[in-house]
């Protein structure tokens, strides 16, 4: 038995309005051409609904959500005298770059 042809997607009309929209002038070949191009676009869509997702689960994201960040723990915080003890100079001044010549 024959598989029956399936039916067209796109008519006529909407090749030219789609032509019109893209500024292109194709002749009646090229028409046929984007006709079959854009049925076969269409019709991969099909392929969307052949899995039976009826008792599926929805999924947000492929991996699980996971913090990876340590924990917060209280620490003391820095002495300043630890900072500043880098950036001393022999004569007991606080060293830092030049900014004029």
């Amino acid at each position: 038995m024959n598989k029956p042809l399936p039916q067209p997607l796109i008519d006529p009309k909407q090749i030219s309005r789609v032509a019109h929209l893209a500024r292109l002038n194709p002749d009646e070949a090229e028409r046929v051409l984007l006709r079959q191009e854009l049925e076969r676009i269409l019709r991969s869509f099909d392929r969307l609904e052949w899995p039976d997702t009826r008792n599926t689960e929805p999924i947000y994201h492929p991996h699980p959500d996971t913090n990876r960040l340590r924990p917060d723990e209280v620490q003391s915080p820095f002495d300043p005298a630890d900072l500043i003890h880098e950036s001393i100079g022999q004569d007991g001044f606080l060293m830092a770059p030049k900014t004029m010549e």
